[in-house]
């Protein structure tokens, strides 16, 4: 399996995969409200970790 960033010396990806998937925390029940409060937590807690 390959890896769309580099990995670093120890061989491990110098960055997470990157993306948010509400699958694994609501499964197929998600509100707007969830999905709006989860979207600002990424806007404003990992904007600085590279996540876009």
């Amino acid at each position: 399996i390959g890896s769309a960033e580099p990995s670093s010396s120890d061989g491990h990806a110098s960055v997470p995969p990157r993306g948010w998937n509400s699958y694994d925390a609501f499964s197929w029940i998600i509100s707007e409200e969830q999905f709006l409060q989860n979207a600002d937590v990424v806007s404003k807690k990992l904007l600085a970790h590279g996540y876009k």
